[in-house]
């Protein structure tokens, strides 16, 4: 999801992603320029290559995170909050962007 597609979704700054379950087929849209993904890949001085690589694997293992979320909230009777699914989600941003290269986040920043 580029930010020019935020209005379309109800998507912010902070918003990771969004995972839309249906009988027929599952969306699943990834914030792009999502704030720590954005900070972690300008804040380096990477090659377009290396941001390119970067984010890549990002939005794959983002994606396959946030599906796997949804589908474990889902049957639960009581929902979680708004405000702590979006914090879980940038916990899960976070996470992968450690993974895929441990210097393009502060941890000490937060």
């Amino acid at each position: 999801m580029e930010r020019e597609d935020w209005d379309q979704h109800d998507f912010t700054e902070r918003t990771v992603g969004q995972v839309n379950i249906g009988a027929e087929a599952t969306d699943i849209l990834v914030n792009r320029h999502q704030r720590t993904l954005n900070s972690a890949l300008h804040k380096r001085r990477l090659s377009p290559t290396e941001v390119k690589t970067r984010e890549d694997k990002y939005l794959f293992a983002v994606a396959c995170g946030l599906y796997r979320q949804e589908a474990a909230t889902r049957d639960l009777t009581e929902q979680p909050d708004s405000e702590y699914v979006l914090q879980e989600h940038e916990r899960l941003g976070e996470a992968v962007l450690l993974a895929v290269d441990e210097r393009l986040i502060d941890l000490d920043d937060e």
